[in-house]
């Protein structure tokens, strides 16, 4: 079998540090947008229905552009994309969780999906390399890293809000 570019072992460990990065602070951003939901929600006085909807942005928002970040991802290569994606993803959600008004909130969880989708196909893709280059399975641990840092923000935004700070007032 044949790849379109060879690793060498030092660099596919590179790699593989690099990804478990990327996919522990995606998780991170994911869990500490999970505890500030009720925060936002509170702050700009949505109705249940309401934040549903808003929500719902994120979804529509990712199913939207992951095709095209595929097309990206192709183009420019998994590490440079994840790179972009990343980058941009830090960025959305903070502005999504001070979001001043509803209008805002909607295009701002549309624009975070869309980031978090591409992220999200950049990310696998490269981790599906590094675990071709390996030759190994090590899809499982990447996820790993992803869902450690959803439970670790989560766990630390919990507290944090709990004790008054980041809880949006002030």
């Amino acid at each position: 079998m044949q790849r379109d570019n060879p690793v060498e072992p030092v660099t596919v460990g590179r790699a593989r540090a690099a990804a478990s990065a990327i996919f522990l602070v995606f998780g991170l951003n994911v869990g500490f947008w999970f505890v500030h939901i009720p925060v936002v929600a509170e702050r700009l006085a949505l109705e249940p229905a309401v934040l549903g909807l808003a929500l719902l942005c994120l979804g529509v928002g990712s199913l939207t552009f992951q095709p095209i970040a595929g097309l990206f991802v192709g183009r420019v290569g998994s590490k440079r994309a994840t790179i972009v994606f990343a980058v941009a993803f830090l960025i959305a959600f903070p502005l999504v969780v001070n979001a001043p008004g509803l209008p805002l909130l909607f295009v701002l969880l549309f624009v975070t999906g869309m980031v978090g989708g591409a992220l999200n196909v950049s990310v696998n893709t490269q981790a599906s390399r590094i675990e071709t280059a390996r030759a190994r399975p090590s899809m499982s641990v990447f996820h790993g890293f992803f869902s450690s840092g959803v439970l670790l923000a989560s766990a630390a935004g919990g507290l944090m809000i709990n004790h008054g700070w980041g809880d949006g007032s002030g």
